[in-house]
């Protein structure tokens, strides 16, 4: 991604990234990287380390996404742990250059905006509609809450559209451009000569030594990929679970004993109204203060909603907008 990006940006904004990476390699050398603990320290971003078995992980990760997508056209030795390893170094820091980035910009996208993009994944959706109880299922499989899970979609999102403003920003110079052209537009003459091999073999046998000599030469042409015998049971959920007959009695004794697994953590939504004192504020200033919170009590008491209050009332820009919504 990043080396995308360093080819395509020629502004300052793409460079300043690059150096972002390359002067802690320049001060104090990939040493420094090493480390001596339980952890070795493959690369580190702006305090941010990335770790061997982080590395590790995503290469056997990577493997195995193209094992699925090659099919039987995959070939492991086409795929070196060394370049696949290389490629995943590459795309670990430019994910957290992007990171660090997104957090010193302060960017962000709504709750709203995150929700909705949530809400249009297909993944969770039953007919075209969204499923609730698919989502929930999903995150607590994946050992996160709702708004864990959203901060994530929410910081996935970010760098997307970060990753595309610097991309869509890009220059060519003249010359890079010139270049292009050139390499479009140029022609070649090409001639070649069909030579049959039948022909060619025509009136020639070759001897016994001859083709003893020639496979000695060449033992690996004749070599295949070591392969395994494998016998197996296939067990499958619908056509077992056919042959049994579960009651009610059994169903209520399971629910009985499995409880924990039906149950979702619970979960707090919580909105407020903020009304600023600064620190250190004298006395009028904070009576002034408790008097504006006792009058938005009394406009609640009196049935005023509560999320109208705070979009008309609130000093706090991050929720305010939201209701009160945190």
């Amino acid at each position: 991604m990043l080396l995308a990006i360093r080819e395509k940006a020629q502004g300052w904004f793409a460079w300043l990234i690059v150096a972002f990476i390359t002067i802690p390699f320049a001060l104090w050398g990939i040493q420094s990287y090493l480390g001596v603990g339980e952890e070795p320290v493959v690369a580190s971003v702006d305090g941010t380390d990335i770790t061997q078995r982080e590395v590790e992980q995503q290469v056997r990760q990577m493997r195995e996404r193209l094992r699925t997508q090659l099919g039987k056209s995959y070939r492991p030795e086409l795929f070196s742990d060394e370049m696949l390893r290389k490629q995943v170094v590459e795309q670990l820091v430019n994910e957290a250059v992007l990171r660090e980035t997104v957090k010193a910009w302060n960017l962000r996208f709504s709750d709203d905006f995150v929700r909705r993009y949530i809400r249009s994944i297909p993944y969770f959706q039953t007919n075209g509609k969204f499923n609730v109880e698919a989502y929930n299922i999903a995150v607590r499989n994946q050992g996160m809450t709702q708004r864990s899970f959203e901060e994530s979609v929410r910081m996935d999102l970010v760098m997307e559209q970060l990753q595309r403003g610097i991309i869509a920003s890009a220059l060519a110079t003249d010359r890079e451009v010139n270049d292009l052209v050139r390499l479009r537009d140029q022609q070649r003459e090409v001639a070649w000569l069909v030579v049959s091999g039948k022909k060619l073999l025509e009136g020639y046998t070759p001897t016994e030594e001859e083709l003893k000599a020639y496979y000695e030469a060449h033992k690996e042409q004749w070599l295949i990929p070591e392969r395994v015998k494998v016998e197996y049971l296939l067990l499958d959920p619908e056509v077992v679970g056919s042959a049994i007959e579960v009651t009610e009695d059994k169903l209520r004794e399971y629910w009985r004993q499995h409880q924990d697994e039906f149950q979702a953590p619970e979960e707090r939504r919580v909105s407020h109204i903020l009304i600023a004192a600064p620190e250190g504020a004298d006395a009028e200033t904070e009576a002034e203060a408790k008097a504006r919170v006792e009058d938005f009590y009394e406009r609640l008491q009196k049935g005023e909603k509560f999320e109208e209050l705070a979009k008309a009332l609130s000093e706090d820009p991050g929720s305010k907008e939201q209701g009160g919504d945190l």
